[in-house]
C-alpha cells in the first residue's frame, strides 16, 4: 500500500474501476449499436425483427409498410444520439478507470469535471422533464408536426408515414393535439384523404383497430365514436402522458443514478487529495 493509500482511497480505487469499467461497456454497447444502425447491417434484421412482426400483425389490413428497412429510416437521427453517447461514455469510463486503478491524477481531474457537469445536466434535465416543460415544447413539438404535414396515407413507406403510424398505432392517438392536424389544406400537407377510395376523415392509423379494408371507422360519423377512433387524442399529449404515468419511477431511478455518480466524484476527489497529499509530504 503505497502512502498516499488508506483503506477509504483502497476501496475508492476498486469502486472507481468496478463502475467505470461497467460504464465503459455500456458505451462500447451504445456506439456499436449505433454503427449498426447508420450502416444498416443485415444483424439489424435480428435487432428490429420482433418490433416489425408486431406491428405488421396489429394493423389488421396488413398493408402498413413498417419492415427493418423503415425503421432504419425511423432511427437514423438517434443512431447519432447513440454514437455520442457511446463514445462519451467509453470516454468517462476510461478515465475513471485510468485515474483510479493507475491513480493519473490528471485523468482523475478530467473525470471529475466531466461526471459533475452531466450531473448538472441531468439535474436540470429533470427539473425540464417534470416541472419547466414549456421551455421544450417548441423543439419536441415541431418535429412531429413536421412529420403530420409529410403524411401520406396508411401503406405509404416514406420515414415520416411510417414514423407517424407507429406513433398513432403505440400511443393509441391521432395526429399532434388531434385529427385536424391531417386537414388537406394545411400548408405543405400531402395526406391523401381519399387513398383509399372513400373519403376519410382521419387516417386509417387512428382508429382503434386500424383495417386498411375497414375504413368505416375514419370516416364520420365513426370517427366521432372513442371507442372506435383516437381522434381526438394527440400523440404530443399521450407521449407525456406516458411519462407521466412513470413520473415516480423515472425519479427514482435518475435520482439514484445520480447519488452513485456523486458518491464517485467523492471517491474521485478524495483520491486525488490523498495523491497530492503525498506528493507534498515527499516534496518535504
Amino acid at each position: 500500500m503505497g502512502a498516499d493509500d488508506n483503506c477509504l482511497s483502497v476501496c475508492g480505487r476498486i469502486l472507481l474501476g468496478v463502475l467505470n469499467t461497467i460504464v465503459m461497456v455500456i458505451g462500447f454497447i451504445l456506439l456499436i449499436v449505433g454503427i449498426l444502425v447508420f450502416a444498416y447491417t443485415p444483424a439489424l434484421d435480428l435487432l428490429f425483427a420482433s418490433a416489425t412482426s408486431a406491428f405488421a400483425s396489429a394493423s389488421t389490413g396488413g398493408s402498413a409498410a413498417f419492415g427493418a428497412e423503415n425503421l432504419v429510416d425511423l432511427v437514423k437521427v438517434a443512431a447519432y444520439a447513440l454514437i455520442g453517447f457511446g463514445v462519451f461514455f467509453f470516454l468517462i469510463g476510461l478515465l475513471g478507470l485510468i485515474g483510479g486503478c493507475c491513480k493519473v491524477k490528471c485523468a482523475l481531474i478530467v473525470y471529475v469535471i466531466m461526471l459533475l457537469l452531466l450531473i448538472l445536466a441531468q439535474i436540470v434535465a429533470l427539473i425540464i422533464l417534470f416541472s419547466q416543460r414549456q421551455v421544450i415544447d417548441g423543439s419536441v413539438k415541431q418535429p412531429l408536426v413536421d412529420m403530420t404535414n409529410k403524411y401520406q396515407k396508411f401503406d405509404a413507406t416514406n420515414s415520416e408515414t411510417v414514423t407517424m403510424n407507429f406513433l398513432m398505432y403505440t400511443l393509441k392517438c391521432c395526429g399532434v393535439d388531434s385529427y385536424r392536424d391531417f386537414t388537406k389544406v394545411a400548408v405543405g400537407g400531402t395526406w391523401d384523404s381519399a387513398a383509399t377510395g372513400t373519403d376519410l376523415t382521419t387516417p386509417v392509423m387512428c382508429c382503434v383497430s386500424p383495417d386498411s379494408g375497414n375504413t368505416a371507422c375514419a370516416q364520420s360519423p365513426g370517427y366521432m365514436d372513442p371507442s372506435l377512433n383516437n381522434a381526438e387524442k394527440g400523440c404530443y399529449t399521450e407521449v407525456w402522458s406516458s411519462v407521466d404515468t412513470q413520473q415516480a419511477l423515472i425519479i427514482g431511478v435518475w435520482s439514484a443514478i445520480i447519488v452513485l455518480q456523486a458518491i464517485l466524484v467523492f471517491f474521485a476527489v478524495y483520491i486525488i487529495y490523498r495523491m497530492a497529499k503525498s506528493e507534498a509530504s515527499v516534496g518535504v
